[in-house]
């Protein structure tokens, strides 16, 4: 089952100030604590704006899945201005191209059972979790594709990888020596995992250890 929770409608930056939305950004960021999926519902008629770029990105830190809703889209006009549109919240969440956008008309009630199973595909996929054995499958490849980088001259092994929990799905490479891996190789596993097996409407987290020593007690 559901458990729909309707925050305060939040302004613009330029009104920000004013106490009461304070208040309203305040209840917002609780609320992402307690989903498993926040629907992000901006006005198609004004668009996406920095503040909406904000709270995408405290749902992305809070490792909650997100889908993106245009509302009174069918106040915005024909589908040259909706594809303009859709190209505008690619650029403003381009950091998280992973969300889906869909677009809907709350008055009218145009596109809400289409929000409802984009929300229900992002819950699945912000639970999801794959095999090791088929994971590692899956590494083996990436990893011919493309070896990590040198490390001060000296070659980096990463020996197995392992999803550690979900809610969102979090990876752990094992390797030789973790500190040598930059951020824009995880960058790089973290899309392979995406061609892979989706993982659409939900961060992804990955992590790097040094290998246990299994001769050890």
């Amino acid at each position: 089952y559901y458990v729909l929770v309707d925050t305060a409608g939040i302004r613009r930056k330029a009104k920000i100030d004013e106490d009461i939305e304070k208040i309203a950004v305040s209840m917002a960021l609780g609320q992402i604590e307690r989903a498993d999926v926040v629907v992000l519902v901006i006005d198609a008629g004004i668009g996406p704006a920095e503040q909406d770029a904000r709270i995408a990105g405290k749902v992305e830190e809070a490792g909650r899945a997100l889908v993106i809703a245009l509302n009174k889209s069918d106040l915005v006009g024909g589908d040259a201005k909706k594809a303009a549109l859709r190209e505008l919240t690619g650029d403003t969440f381009h950091f998280m191209s992973w969300a889906p956008t869909t677009m809907i008309s709350a008055l009218r009630g145009d596109g809400v059972d289409k929000l409802l199973d984009v929300v229900e595909r992002a819950a699945a996929e912000h639970k999801k979790r794959i095999p090791t054995a088929q994971l590692n499958r899956f590494f083996a490849d990436v990893i011919e594709e493309m070896p990590p980088p040198l490390h001060h001259g000296h070659g980096i092994s990463i020996h197995y990888i392992t999803q550690a929990t979900v809610k969102p799905p979090t990876f752990i490479l094992w390797a030789n020596t973790p500190d040598g891996l930059a951020p824009s190789y995880k960058r790089f596993i973290a899309n392979r995992l995406r061609e892979a097996y989706g993982f659409g409407g939900t961060p992804l987290r990955i992590f790097i250890k040094a290998r246990k020593d299994r001769h050890k007690a």
